[in-house]
């Protein structure tokens, strides 16, 4: 990416520069919080992780203590029954609310140690509370996060959840919704047991006691040395605190430590780089909301978001005052860059966090400025229309049909591994062909994989059946397989496994309708089974280290060996899973491209498709897929050509004419982050263009043409001819490139069409995940888990979306694969194994280095090309006008690095 394009893209880190997202934006001005909790996703997750606790505030108010103590002490009281601190839930939970119920203390520490160890921010937090009646709980870095403990150090686990901590800690202070911001400036005396003492951080190696006492003999005399005070510094201690402040002052230590200064820091508030840091986010949001008066009003209606402390008076709300975002984000940045760190390395860190975070709120700036435009357009936009739309008929297939039946674990891992099973005579349930309990039919309980899909494949299913009796006969010595593979590995016994699994992947390779699938199944085996042998071979060397050279093994390259063992086995028995005859059966009907194909019982409704391109109900007939007064022939019911009717057509019409309007309200404008200014997302924005796709993609320059092709995709598919690769697309490019902003284009570009364009920020999917599992392991597919949870199950336009997904008709948008989070795994796996083989016309977004490249082989590639020097300065123009422009792009060019 260019230094300039980093400006134009959504806001860049150096200068606030330009927000695109626009979302599908709710408009009531409640969702005003929704948006801005969605800033606040990190943190919580970061709560749930157990980086950052929250005090309790019946316990600060109630406690003994005087002095607040560090976390890890408050961790072994609670463990001890107390209760100091809320659960990683109940602060998750408590920032959901958005209500700024949870106090955010900004305060400086006046000694490296100890932040308060004259016990006065206690104090003033107490009284503070008393009057603060909306805050249940209260950030205080010192207790929220990881500490060194006295004479030592914290823990590797307790390092690592401390930097996940630190990087996230701005988000504390700067969420719009979920924080009260505390702000305590107040210096008290320094304590007479502090005079004289002089901090040394970072003592360089060798440096010893001598060579301190000599080179600091000079300012005064030294009364003592400790250089093992604490992990982190060494004292010394002056007989007066004079000398202390003229070693403080001056230059020429560097060769001793990396910084000096008193053990009590009186240095004021404002003059901290962590402080100054603080106090920039946590007005960042509220400022540029400045722009928005609606929304500003909205967000008034909340307890104040700053709040000043002090002894002996009660707490006073902070004016945030509005100032230009380009001078604004100078202004925080220099006062950040000219303050003063003692941490090791702070100076370079902090304001790498202020950047990012002024990166990230301009992304969901953007969406939130979009919710001030569709809040005033509400009047004018009509409600969802009231429609009848009585609960969809239960499925019925005819007696026969074969299905694939996932398992709710499988789902919830994000992929579909499902059994073979058959409709029974009853039509309503389907029982495992190699065992297991009836399933009642439901569409949600059956695989919708439809790719690869094949129109004539009807010898398939005979195939398949003539050959189950031969592969059941199989499952006893795969089992055998199975349990040696359990048993304590040897070279012997591997050998042996592989000999006997080859044996049993070449009888079942004689089965013409699981070869394939067996082969597979056994080159699986082989590369599984040749890893176990290479981390056995590794294994046994080190164990045999004493008797041949009488060495000790090396204990912890022996563990891990035996880890990377233990895990090469774990994955052998894996593999061999695929060998069942229940797995070879299940992935020879996926294969064989007929997993797609349903016949209906005799009466069930359905919508479908006819060769006139009109949507029409219809009545399956017994033993025909199609009713006989289209005059469509069986074979021409496909994936993209029917679905089971979940609502009456008229009504999906009239929701969908009405979704459409509301839509184009939303995605017709991109409001941007800097200026305020209303964009038009078609005409305004910088066209992007599009590179990489091959010579099948060489039309798509635009985002125009890219919403051209993916219709063309979906018209391929409606001639319901033989179908090997999904119409799924992956779109990469490097941060802040734009591609919300094609997203969003695409939408508006498709609304006149046949698809019905779904967006979804991936971000915003896997909260949703991680708050209702078993949603999502119930369900087809995420997206629909998704839509049933931000709509409500029974909602109409839920439905009428649901109905376009069953009969592949949506076009699926997944903003930022990238962004998923502890899901991403999991929503790649699905995006890959569940979404794109159901057929679903599909364009994902990401970062090149945010996804597994190896998952999206069978996608249609794409890439963001940078835009051109022009392009960048006639979008700064549009956003900022000719007279900031100028020094604008100056600044970029000369001053911000090119990736």
């Amino acid at each position: 990416m260019s230094n300039m394009e980093r400006t134009l893209s959504p806001l860049a880190a150096e200068v606030g520069g330009v927000g695109t997202e626009a979302e599908g934006v709710p408009t009531s001005a409640s969702s005003i919080v929704d948006k801005c909790l969605q800033l606040d996703e990190g943190l919580a997750a970061a709560f749930i992780r157990g980086d950052i606790r929250l005090l309790r505030r019946a316990w600060v108010l109630e406690a003994p203590d005087q002095h607040l103590p560090y976390r890890q002490v408050l961790e072994e009281r609670e463990r001890r029954g107390e209760l100091p601190l809320l659960s990683p839930e109940e602060a998750a939970a408590l920032l959901e609310r958005g209500d700024r119920r949870i106090g955010a203390l900004t305060h400086p520490w006046y000694s490296p140690g100890d932040p308060d160890p004259v016990g006065v921010k206690l104090k003033i937090l107490r009284e503070a509370l008393s009057d603060l009646t909306h805050i249940e709980a209260i950030f205080v870095d010192y207790a929220s996060l990881f500490q060194h403990p006295p004479k030592g150090k914290r823990t590797d686990a307790e390092n690592e959840a401390f930097g996940r901590a630190l990087d996230i800690m701005g988000d504390v202070y700067a969420s719009a919704v979920g924080t009260t911001v505390l702000q305590i400036k107040e210096i008290p005396p320094r304590p007479q047991e502090f005079d004289g003492e002089l901090c040394l951080f970072g003592l360089k190696a060798g440096v010893g006691e001598a060579a301190v006492r000599e080179a600091l003999c000079r300012f005064g005399e030294i009364e003592s040395c400790d250089l093992a005070f604490e992990s982190s510094y060494g004292i010394v201690c002056f007989t007066t605190h004079a000398a202390a402040l003229q070693a403080k002052a001056a230059n020429g230590l560097s060769e001793l430590c990396s910084g000096v200064d008193t053990r009590y820091n009186e240095r004021s508030y404002d003059g901290r780089g962590w402080c100054c840091f603080e106090s920039g986010v946590s007005s960042e949001l509220l400022v540029r909301l400045s722009v928005a008066p609606r929304m500003k009003a909205e967000l008034d209606k909340l307890p104040p978001k700053l709040i000043s402390l002090a002894r002996g008076r009660a707490p006073e709300p902070v004016e945030l005052t509005h100032s230009d975002v380009w001078q604004r984000v100078q202004r925080v940045i220099g006062t950040i860059e000219q303050a003063t760190f003692t941490g090791k390395g702070d100076k370079e860190k902090v304001p790498k966090l202020y950047k990012s975070y002024v990166a990230r709120v301009a992304k969901v700036l953007t969406s939130t400025l979009a919710l001030q435009t569709a809040l005033e357009a509400e009047v004018a936009v009509s409600p969802m229309p009231s429609v009848d739309a009585p609960p969809a008929d239960t499925l019925r297939l005819a007696e026969g049909q074969l299905l694939l039946l996932p398992g709710a674990d499988a789902r919830l891992a994000g992929g579909d591994g499902a059994w073979l099973a058959e409709v029974d005579t009853s039509e309503r349930a389907a029982r495992p062909l190699f065992g297991g309990d009836e399933a009642e039919l439901t569409f949600d309980g059956c695989s919708q994989t439809a790719i690869p899909w094949r129109p004539d494949a009807e010898e398939v299913e005979a195939s398949l059946r003539r050959d189950l009796p031969a592969l059941r006969a199989l499952g006893e010595r795969v089992q055998r397989l199975r349990d040696k593979a359990s048993r304590q590995p040897s070279e012997e016994g591997l050998h042996a496994l592989g000999d006997v699994s080859k044996g049993v992947v070449a009888d079942a390779a004689k089965l013409p309708a699981v070869k394939e699938a067996a082969g597979e199944a056994g080159s699986a085996i082989l590369t599984a089974l040749d890893a176990a042998k290479a981390a056995l071979a590794a294994a046994v060397e080190l164990r045999k280290a004493p008797s041949r050279d009488a060495a000790v093994p090396d204990a912890a390259a022996l563990e891990r060996a035996e880890a990377a063992l233990r895990g090469r086995m774990d994955g052998l028995r894996s593999s061999l899973e695929r060998l069942r005859p229940e797995a070879i059966a299940a992935a020879a009907w996926r294969v064989g491209g007929t997993a797609g194909a349903r016949r209906y019982a005799a009466g069930q409704r359905l919508v479908v498709r006819d060769a006139d391109g009109a949507w029409r109900e219809a009545a399956a007939e017994e033993a025909r897929p199609l009713p006989t007064e289209f005059g469509v022939k069986p074979a021409s019911l496909h994936p993209w050509s029917h679905a089971p009717l979940e609502m009456p057509l008229d009504a999906f019409e009239a929701l969908r004419a009405q979704h459409t309007i509301v839509l184009r309200a939303q995605h017709s404008h991109i409001a941007d982050a800097l200026s305020g200014r209303r964009l038009d997302a078609l005409e305004q924005c910088v066209a992007i263009e599009v590179a990489g796709g091959g010579a099948e993609l060489a039309a798509v320059v635009d985002a125009r043409s890219l919403a051209t092709w993916l219709h063309t995709l979906h018209e391929e598919r409606l001639a319901g001819e033989e179908a090997t690769r999904p119409p799924a697309t992956l779109l990469t490019a490097g941060p802040a490139s734009g591609k919300t902003t094609l997203l969003t284009q695409v939408v508006v570009l498709s609304l006149d069409g046949e698809l019905v364009p779904i967006l979804i920020k991936v971000q915003r999917l896997q909260r949703r995940l991680i708050e209702s599992p078993g949603v999502f392991a119930s369900a087809w597919n995420w997206v629909d888990a998704y839509l049933r949870l931000e709509h409500g199950e029974a909602s109409p336009l839920y439905r009428m979306l649901r109905q376009a997904m069953m009969a592949r008709r949506a076009l699926l948008l997944l903003d930022g694969l990238d962004e998923g989070g502890a899901k991403r795994e999991q929503i790649e796996r699905h995006v890959d194994e569940v979404l794109a083989p159901q057929g679903h016309v599909l364009l994902a977004t990401s970062r090149p280095a945010g996804i597994g490249e190896a998952r999206f082989t069978s996608f249609h590639r794409l890439s963001l090309s940078p835009l051109m020097p022009e392009q960048q300065e006639h979008a700064l123009v549009q956003r900022v006008g000719k007279a900031q422009a100028a020094p604008l792009l100056e600044y970029v060019r000369d001053r911000v690095p090119i990736d």
